[in-house]
């Protein structure tokens, strides 16, 4: 991170921090996400950092498919850079590896934040997410819930 453009106050934070796992939830599926591929790339890529994704997340309906053949290239970019890093995921840890990393990236696509659970000091340490499907184009809440 100190050779990108993030800022010096929040790079000190991030440094000092104990946060060990990260989790980013979007709200529709990984071919709506509004993230470059070269900003998908980095994020993956992110050394001492193992990610971690749910292979049912990646798979997407016809529906799905024939909108991203037929949608912009980025988006098609962005779902081959996620389809290699899950491949990386499952086929290729290695030993070293895995004895670097020290943090953990979970992306979670077709789910909603519903509650934030805490503890008695006020800490969140849980948040029930709402899984979604997509009805034209929307995300619309299944009623299945995980914490």
């Amino acid at each position: 991170l100190p050779h990108t453009d993030i800022a010096a106050h929040a790079l000190n934070e991030l440094e000092a921090s104990t946060v060990t796992k990260v989790y980013l939830v979007g709200r529709r599926g990984p071919a709506q996400g509004a993230f470059t591929p070269k900003e998908l790339k980095e994020l993956l890529n992110l050394p001492g950092v193992r990610v971690v994704m749910d292979p049912s997340d990646l798979a997407l309906t016809e529906a799905e498919e024939a909108e991203l053949k037929g949608g912009p290239r980025q988006r098609r970019r962005v779902m081959e850079e996620l389809r290699k890093a899950l491949d990386n995921v499952t086929n290729n840890a290695t030993t070293e590896e895995a004895a670097n990393v020290t943090k953990e990236l979970h992306l979670r696509f077709y789910r909603s934040p519903e509650e934030l659970i805490g503890s008695e000091g006020g800490r969140v340490t849980r948040v029930k997410l709402q899984k979604n499907k997509l009805v034209e184009g929307r995300a619309v809440g299944t009623g299945e819930f995980e914490e």
